[in-house]
């Protein structure tokens, strides 16, 4: 499957998603991550485009998503980031470092305010 279908595909259940009435449902939406995940998986897409766009999520819907959604999404870009060479791993490692110290600081900030 083309690179491009995958990734429409996957954007368009994203918005469907976030249009509909489980939005706001926690169990659902980390259902909707796993599920965009195995796409990735299942039609071969790019590891490392795949980890970018987890990445992207993160960055991007941050104010929008649960500590543990962040979580998953960064679990999901480490694992594709491990199937990537070398080369390119060094370079998105760096990446995910950086979304992976902001995510420690939201949750640090989180249990200070929580207490």
């Amino acid at each position: 499957m083309n690179e491009t279908i995958v990734f429409e595909e996957v954007t368009g259940f994203i918005v469907e998603f976030r249009a509909g009435v489980w939005w706001g449902v926690l169990s659902e939406r980390l259902d909707l991550w796993k599920k965009c995940y195995d796409l990735f998986l299942q039609h071969n897409y790019p590891f490392l485009l795949a980890a970018t766009f987890f990445l992207d999520l993160c960055s991007k819907l941050e104010s929008d998503l649960f500590v543990k959604e962040q979580a998953l999404l960064l679990c999901f870009a480490n694992e594709l980031l491990k199937q990537c060479s070398s080369k390119t791993k060094a370079e998105a490692n760096n990446a995910i470092r950086v979304q992976s110290e902001a995510f420690k600081v939201k949750l640090h900030l989180k249990e200070n305010i929580d207490l």
